[in-house]
């Protein structure tokens, strides 16, 4: 297992240096949204032979996550002329299409990568390594983990080294150390940031890192009989580990005034408040079907009317209705880049913050949310018998 992720991480590393600050032009399909997707036409081509299709051969981005950051990750799968798998290759794309870096060669159609998105200019590749948007191992498992495992517990003691992003990225990662000694038995954990350099360093009074929201990550510190049964709280923006609790209440508020509009729902008060507990927006004339959140400037509201029939409609951070409340369809519960997806029957579509259709609907079976200004689109392929996807602008365009 070792040697599997030497080699992995050494190639990441060797790639990394090569393409540093190079991009190469993906080959963008202008047809509008609309245009059929199953159409045979090759996708992502790039000015890279290692990517670039070989002649008689098309190919597709047969998976992709949305954009974050600036950058996604696509991966593109070459077939023949009869539809058959050649090869494939993991790359981390920008929203103009070029490829920034591409992972190592070896990965084939089997291959499962776990693969997070971008945060302060890195993510994790397959919690084995950090890698930043030039494709360079800003911290890795296999290099840096096991020669530091080496200088802080003695060579052979370590059994294992990992990493995790303790339940969602925010350009921090969690390294911990198995170490088996007959002295101790025990694993440490520390926290790297998106430089390489530790927040905090390995230590055994720390285990399993949580996040539980608002920007602050729970950790399991060991009470005074030894147990694992008290809390310590972890802030990637404060970059500091507490066990003050008003401290950690005040990394929340933080967060909550710069990505909910400074506004909780408050069940009691019947509202939105502020981090001080005023009560700012009155939602009490409304019949609310769940807690609402402020999400990139807008809130999602599902209200029951007189009747009880399902309604939605969307709020600003003072209190305003976008628009007169709508029908319940299925939709998504946040607005992003300006628009909400909703889904009826087999129709997909965009509303604007007028009520208003602004994309769509679209003839793709499914669609994320817009995200950097693009969405993430996917539909069966018909001519490799298999789901690919794409990414429209914000006219409904496809550009990737």
């Amino acid at each position: 297992m070792k040697k599997k992720l030497l080699t992995l991480i050494t190639l990441l590393v060797l790639i990394g240096v090569l393409f540093s600050g190079c991009g190469f032009p993906m080959g963008a399909a202008n047809a509008p949204g609309n245009q059929d997707p199953s159409d045979s036409a090759p996708t992502g081509q790039t000015g890279n032979d290692d990517v670039q299709q070989s002649i008689g051969n098309q190919s597709y981005i047969t998976d992709a996550t949305s954009f974050r950051n600036g950058y996604a990750w696509a991966k593109f799968s070459e077939y023949d002329t009869s539809g058959d798998f050649v090869s494939s290759k993991w790359c981390c794309i920008d929203t103009q299409g070029n490829v920034a870096f591409e992972l190592p060669v070896g990965i084939d159609e089997g291959d499962k990568f776990e693969l997070t998105g971008f945060a302060d200019g890195v993510a994790l590749v397959n919690n084995e390594a950090m890698v930043n948007t030039q494709g360079q191992a800003v911290w890795s498992v296999d290099g840096d983990g096991w020669a530091l495992a080496e200088e802080l517990f003695g060579e052979g003691n370590t059994q294992d080294v990992g990493m995790t992003d303790g339940g969602y990225f925010m350009g921090v990662a969690f390294v911990w150390f198995s170490v088996d000694t007959f002295e101790e038995t025990a694993t440490y954990y520390g926290i790297l940031g998106s430089d390489g350099n530790w927040i905090q360093e390995p230590t055994k009074d720390l285990k399993e890192p949580e996040y539980i929201g608002e920007g602050v990550y729970h950790l399991k510190t060991p009470d005074e009989t030894g147990y694992y049964n008290d809390y310590t709280f972890f802030s990637p923006k404060a970059k500091k580990v507490s066990s003050d609790r008003d401290e950690a209440y005040s990394w929340s508020d933080d967060y909550i005034e710069e990505n909910y509009s400074g506004l909780v729902y408050d069940e009691k008060s019947g509202g939105f408040c502020n981090t001080a507990g005023e009560l700012v927006i009155d939602l009490s004339e409304y019949n609310l079907r769940d807690d609402p959140e402020f999400h990139n400037g807008y809130c999602v509201l599902n209200i029951k009317n007189e009747q009880s029939s399902w309604y939605f409609t969307v709020i600003d951070p003072s209190g305003n209705r976008m628009f007169e409340p709508k029908k319940e369809v299925t939709h998504e519960e946040f607005v992003s880049d300006g628009l909400l997806r909703v889904k009826d029957d087999d129709e997909i579509y965009f509303l604007d913050m007028q009520g208003e259709v602004a994309v769509g609907p679209i003839q793709y079976e499914s669609a994320e949310s817009y995200s950097d200004g693009l969405c993430l689109v996917s539909s069966k392929n018909l001519a490799i018998n298999r789901t690919t996807y794409a990414y429209l602008d914000q006219s409904g365009n496809r550009v990737i």
